[in-house]
């Protein structure tokens, strides 16, 4: 019968109660859906924006949002990019900040300190100057990047705790050309992986002293991998922010410090580009020449009569060509020479004889500062403008900028990326809202059999569960046991321990019979379950003895009457028992870690909690979303049959 009478329902008071009823229903259902939602959505974010917890992420409907999550996911941050743009950004964040201020006129939110304020007003007059880049500046810049050395850049979109577009392609073309043989490309690596979701692309130390890539076959297949790719997908490095860092570290990041020993021409740490040669100015040539002689990789420093100067430095410190070679054909890099005059710049900066390259442009009474001149990304793009304009006016006047000298000149790179952006926002959009649960299934269906565990134990423990249980249970209501009182008691007493109480036990009994790392250490201990043998003898004592007794007179036998008779009618407490039967054997963790500690033997739950000792928030929240599913989509069909015994029939 119905809850509430008809009878009534006009009246103002059940009226309102109704109402009431409803709202606390309404309220309900929000403190349920709405977490559930906020997980669905933080899955679908980044490190940009995982911390903003919305219903709706930003960048699903605000292009600046996604432009600035394109820069991040291209560049892994704004360090490099700050670099090529001689920008100031601290955080992606802000790049849409600047581009709702200067393109949308939306003005800035929230309070800020003075100093706040000047710094924000410093960072949009860069913007600005980036942003207002004619056409002819990006086509320049594109045409510099196709002409320039692709081994001297970098693969962009690799990531880090997702897959990247960079990484994926490096994956499949190493593949390809490995034939298929992880254990060929791990020869080739010198690595151990444990599969080719695991390959990345070995780490380019361009801002490294002494790093230069090897002669061997894996950096040959690198190199052959970069010509591959679009220019989209690469970015050189930048020297001028290493300039730029380390001339912060000389005045100890005093703006005013530096401004008073460099003169009225030093506008501020990030106005400092590294010139090919030493300027003229003392203070920033002192600078320069502190800059090349410690900290410059030695593989972009030109020394003018480079061979001459060395072999003389070598004659002066070694004397003798017999102590020269000992020193020299030490190991891991042995060089040995008939006489002095065979020597010549080191092609590898390791070693001894890269030592004492750097040993002699370090010391400088050979090499004066003159002598000294470098190469860079940047300084490439400023030589290819001066030759191609003559002059800064004609740049200025075709690029849309101001600059006083072609040593002033950056890369046009915000301006480049947003109309490349431009032309791909769909589908990095849907991109965006895909990659976290696609990298989080990839770690599930590639890494070991969890899926197949997971299946296996659900699959066993529902078929135990609506087995094992109603057997127990139809034996007790059935028969006139004399002992059922105290087997029901028994199965109560389960209920007031915690599963945690029996591990331990469960896991020595388990261990003597030798079961550890089976499915039966996962199935047998969730064979029979207390509750569930003291649900079904309640709803099996409520079935009509008639049916029982005519089912005999008809010749039926125990067994078939408890298989067309019993468990037809418990249908509803069947689907209750089986759903939290699935519930119990898909969600254990622990017991599942403890009885089955081999890697093949884990389960779902277990790679997941593997998987967020590493995870960023946003991968956790797309794991917990999709591991949430199985279980919902099992209520919801069980829930009709669930519903049919609880709501009874009204006979009319």
């Amino acid at each position: 019968m119905p809850i509430l009478p008809k009878t009534g329902r006009r009246s103002p008071g059940m009226r309102l109660l109704i109402a009431l009823l409803y709202v606390l229903l309404t309220l309900g259902s929000v403190t349920m859906i709405y977490p559930f939602l906020l997980m669905v959505a933080t899955g679908i974010t980044s490190g940009m924006d995982s911390g903003e917890y919305r219903v709706v992420p930003r960048y699903l409907y605000d292009d600046h949002v996604l432009f600035a999550k394109y820069l991040e996911t291209k560049y892994g941050g704004m360090g490099l990019f700050n670099g090529l743009a001689q920008t100031r950004y601290r955080g992606v964040g802000e790049v849409a900040e600047d581009m709702d201020m200067f393109v949308a006129g939306i003005p800035p939110r929230g309070t800020m300190t003075p100093v706040r304020q000047e710094a924000i007003k410093a960072r949009r007059e860069i913007f600005r100057s980036q942003f207002q880049r004619s056409e002819a500046a990006v086509r320049d810049w594109i045409e510099y990047l196709g002409a320039m050395d692709r081994r001297r850049m970098q693969v962009c979109f690799q990531g880090w705790h997702l897959i990247g577009e960079g990484r994926a392609a490096y994956q499949e073309f190493v593949r390809r050309r490995c034939g298929n043989d992880l254990d060929r490309y791990q020869e080739m690596a010198k690595a151990n992986f444990a599969g080719w979701r695991q390959v990345s692309i070995p780490s380019e130390r361009w801002f490294s002293r002494d790093w230069e890539p090897e002669d061997s076959e894996l950096w040959r297949l690198v190199f052959e991998f970069k010509e591959t790719l679009p220019l989209r997908m690469l970015a050189p490095y930048s020297m001028d922010a290493v300039f730029r860092d380390y001339a912060r570290t000389r005045f100890e990041g005093d703006e005013k410090k530096a401004a008073a020993e460099l003169g009225p021409s030093f506008r501020g740490f990030d106005s400092l580009t590294l010139t090919s040669h030493a300027p003229a100015q003392p203070a920033l040539r002192k600078l320069w020449e502190g800059f090349v002689r410690e900290r410059m990789p030695l593989r972009d420093i030109i020394v003018a009569d480079g061979a001459r100067k060395y072999r003389e430095y070598l004659r002066d410190k070694y004397g003798t060509l017999e102590a020269l070679n000992a020193a020299h054909g030490a190991p891991p890099f042995p060089r040995r020479y008939a006489s002095f005059d065979e020597i010549s710049v080191p092609d590898r900066r390791a070693g001894r004889a890269g030592l004492d390259w750097e040993e002699m442009i370090w010391d400088g009474r050979l090499v004066p500062v003159e002598d000294l001149s470098v190469v860079s990304p940047e300084i490439g793009f400023r030589d290819a403008m001066a030759a191609k304009y003559g002059t800064v006016e004609a740049l200025n006047a075709a690029h849309g900028t101001d600059f006083a000298s072609f040593d002033e000149v950056s890369a046009p790179l915000l301006r480049a990326e947003w109309i490349e952006f431009l032309g791909s926002k769909g589908w990095f959009r849907l991109h965006c809202a895909l990659r976290n649960y696609t990298e989080v299934l990839h770690h599930i269906v590639f890494h070991g059999d969890s899926l197949l565990n997971t299946l296996i134990l659900v699959l066993a423990s529902i078929l135990t569960s609506i087995t094992v249980n109603p057997l127990c249970a139809y034996a007790l209501s059935r028969f006139n046991l004399s002992y059922a009182n105290k087997v029901l008691l028994f199965c109560l007493a389960t209920m007031a321990f915690p599963a945690e109480v029996t591990m331990i036990p469960g896991f020595l009994l388990l261990r003597d019979m030798d079961l550890l790392n089976t499915y039966w250490a996962l199935i047998l201990p969730g064979m029979a379950n207390g509750f569930s043998i003291f649900l079904l003898k309640g709803f099996f004592d409520t079935i009509p003895k008639d049916l029982y007794e005519a089912a005999m007179l008809d010749g039926c036998g125990e067994l078939r009457i408890f298989f067309q008779i019993t468990l037809p009618v418990s249908r509803p407490v069947l689907a209750y028992i089986a759903l939290t039967s699935f519930v119990s054997a898909y969600s254990s963790f622990m017991w599942a870690l403890l009885v089955c500690q081999k890697q093949e033997m884990w389960t779902l739950m277990v790679w997941l909690y593997e998987m967020n000792q590493w995870a960023p928030i946003y991968l956790r929240m797309a794991a917990l979303t999709l591991a949430a599913l199985p279980t919902l989509a099992a209520f919801v069909l069980c829930q009709k049959i669930i519903m049919e015994g609880i709501v009874l029939p009204v006979a009319h």
